[in-house]
Order: structure tokens, then C-alpha cells, then sequence
């Protein structure tokens, strides 16, 4: 039986399972990455890379963590003792000749810095939130897998946006060293805003996320006793899948309100932060217009971190907007299975919409996009 399972693993086709390998070391990655930046300090069970793990046990299980926790203390710490490095820097600052755009730089630094380091500190009193809606994920996962024509409607957004988010930010710290020549004054002028423009990425591919198994769902639906399915289903299969997606499509509108009331507040300090500092850079770049002989790297810097952050809202705001096209798509696919199945009273009760409730529990999965 052994030799058979591995035998039926080779024939995978190659790019199948390559993709899949590499979607596995992404997510490794990618929590390395936050984890450095304070914005994972939990910890991820890795037994899904190794080779002999069974099917059944193929995901990321997140749990608390202590090092993490303890980590993120530092991190905060760091950013406290960054911020005396900046007042003292201005108190050297207050009788010099130096240009008002320094000073004014240093001082959105300190703020940005005060800001951004209430971000940490959310990570570690909510953390165990986003760890359940975390593993939460991994449950659906296993349940829609158990439908008859279920699949998982990947995209490539998350590489897109992790990948353009690292190549952006590597353009403006770049062009940062070369302007101040200071690897000290660099990192006090990036680290609040690399802590907030990676956040919106983390939230982001959890949009994704939840973008992706609702697409999924619809998929799924819609091929339901039609000649788009692969399988041929039983009346008794038709009521089982039903039920899944059901109860799955609950479980996903829950994780959503979970992460979203994660995220809240967080998001709300990523956009002061960035406001404050965009406004700076868009009149600096103004200036530089108007006295075209003065042009500098700042003004690259500076375009660069308003592209940056457009191009971090967009993702999100497409998204959101997404999801809630999808949670539509779905109500719209649930009339019309009723309507295919209206002889069958079994099946037709397996629906949430039917009955007197329908306008008003559309009504209610319509409020649950908008706060997307």
C-alpha cells in the first residue's frame, strides 16, 4: 500500500507539484519576515515540509510563543531608544544653520516611531486572536477539501504584492544611504514606516485568503447538479456538500470579523502614519518642480514612497472591493441552486435564504462585506 501511495505521488505532474513546494517555502518565509519586523510572534508548526508527513496533518498550526512575545518587548524597546537618539539629535539641531527640511524630517521620524511602536505592542496582547482565526483557516481547508469538485482557486497576489512591496522598499533605503551616508539615520527614518507598509502587505494576503475560499465556494456551488462537475453526484452527495459549504461559509464570515477586528486599529495607525509623511513628501516634491535646478535623490525618495503606498492601498482597497463582489456572487448562486432543486424540499432547506428570511439574511451578509 506504501509503495502504491508513493507511486501515485510521482505521477503528480512536475509543475503542480514544484508550484506547490514553493507556495509551502513562501509561507515560511513570509513568517520569517514578520517575525523580524514584530509582526508575527507566534510560531508555526513546519512539520508540513518534511517528506513523510501524512495528507491529514498538511498545514500551518500557529501557537503562541514566549521568544516571540519576549522579542516583540525588545522590539518596542529599540524603538523607545530610537526615539531619545532623535531628541537628542534635535536639541543639536535647535541653534544650527541646517535646513528646515532636515529638522522637520527628524520630527516626523520621532512621531511616525511613537506611532508605530503601538503596533508591536497590539501583536502581543491580540496575538492569540489571529492565531485562532489562523488555524481556523486550516479547518476549512480541510472540510471544503472533503466536497466532491472543491478546489482551491489560488492567485498570485500574494507573491505580487510581497515581492513589489520588497522591491519598492529596497529602492527607497537604498537611495536613502546614498543621500544621508548615515546607516544610523537610515534606519531611524525607516523603521516606522517598513513596520507599517509591511503590515498592510500581512493584511493583504489575508484578504487574499479569505477572497480565495469564498471563489472557491462559489466555484463549487455553482457546478452543484450540472454537467460542469467532474464527478457524478448523488442526491445524498448533492445534501452532504451542501451542508459543508454551508457551515464553512459561516466559519469564513466568523474569521473574517476576527481578523478585521484584529486589524482595526492597527490599519488606523498605518494610515495616520503614512498620511502625515506622504503630505510632507508630495510638497516636497512640489518645491522641487517648481525649482527644477534643485532636483536631488530626495525627490526619487520621495516619489518612490508615495508609490509605495498607493500601490499597498490599492491592493487592499481591490481586495476588500472583491470580497464583497464575491459574498454578492454567492447569495445570487444560492437562488439559483433553490430554483434548480425546488422539487427537492431536502435540499432546499439545506439553504439559509429560503423562507421569509431571505431578504433579510442577504441584507445581513452585504453589511459583513462593507466592512471590508
Amino acid at each position: 500500500m506504501k509503495l502504491k501511495y508513493l507511486s501515485e505521488f510521482s505521477e503528480i505532474p512536475t509543475s503542480i507539484h514544484h508550484y506547490s513546494v514553493y507556495k509551502l517555502r513562501f509561507l515560511c518565509f513570509s513568517n520569517i519576515w514578520f517575525k523580524i519586523l514584530g509582526l508575527s510572534p507566534w510560531t508555526i508548526d513546519t512539520g508540513i515540509l518534511r517528506k513523510n508527513v501524512s495528507p491529514e496533518e498538511k498545514n500551518f498550526k500557529c501557537k503562541l510563543s514566549f521568544w516571540g512575545t519576549f522579542y516583540n518587548v525588545f522590539l518596542v524597546t529599540l524603538m523607545l531608544i530610537t526615539d531619545i537618539w532623535i531628541i537628542y539629535h534635535l536639541s543639536l539641531m535647535e541653534n544650527s544653520t541646517r535646513l528646515t527640511l532636515e529638522t522637520v524630517t527628524v520630527k516626523l521620524s520621532f512621531v511616525s516611531i511613537i506611532c508605530a511602536s503601538i503596533i508591536p505592542i497590539i501583536y502581543v496582547f491580540r496575538q492569540k486572536l489571529l492565531v485562532n482565526m489562523n488555524n481556523r483557516f486550516e479547518g476549512v481547508n480541510r472540510t471544503l477539501s472533503d466536497c466532491s469538485d472543491y478546489s482551491v482557486d489560488d492567485s498570485n497576489n500574494n507573491y505580487l504584492i510581497f515581492t513589489m512591496t520588497s522591491l519598492l522598499t529596497s529602492g527607497i533605503i537604498v537611495l536613502r544611504v546614498l543621500y544621508y551616508l548615515s546607516s544610523a539615520k537610515v534606519f531611524v527614518i525607516s523603521l516606522p514606516y517598513f513596520i507599517s507598509s509591511w503590515l498592510i502587505v500581512q493584511f493583504v494576503m489575508f484578504l487574499n485568503m479569505i477572497k480565495v475560499r469564498i471563489t472557491s465556494v462559489n466555484n463549487t456551488l455553482s457546478k452543484l447538479g450540472t454537467t460542469d462537475n467532474k464527478i457524478l453526484l448523488s442526491r445524498e452527495s448533492v445534501l452532504n456538500d451542501i451542508f459543508i459549504i454551508k457551515r464553512d461559509y459561516v466559519e469564513i464570515c466568523e474569521i473574517s470579523d476576527g481578523i478585521m477586528s484584529f486589524f482595526g486599529l492597527p490599519i488606523l495607525i498605518v494610515i495616520i502614519i503614512f498620511s502625515i509623511r506622504s503630505i510632507f513628501n508630495f510638497y516636497y516634491i512640489i518645491l522641487i518642480l517648481i525649482h527644477i535646478q534643485e532636483i536631488d535623490l530626495r525627490l526619487y525618495e520621495y516619489g518612490l514612497f508615495l508609490l509605495r503606498n498607493i500601490f499597498l492601498f490599492l491592493m487592499m482597497t481591490s481586495n476588500a472591493t472583491e470580497i464583497i463582489k464575491q459574498n454578492r456572487k454567492t447569495a445570487r448562486i444560492i437562488n439559483l441552486l433553490i430554483d434548480r432543486y425546488l422539487l427537492d424540499k431536502r435540499i432546499k432547506n439545506k439553504f439559509p435564504e429560503t423562507g421569509p428570511e431571505h431578504r433579510e439574511s442577504q441584507q445581513g451578509r452585504e453589511r459583513f462585506a462593507r466592512k471590508f
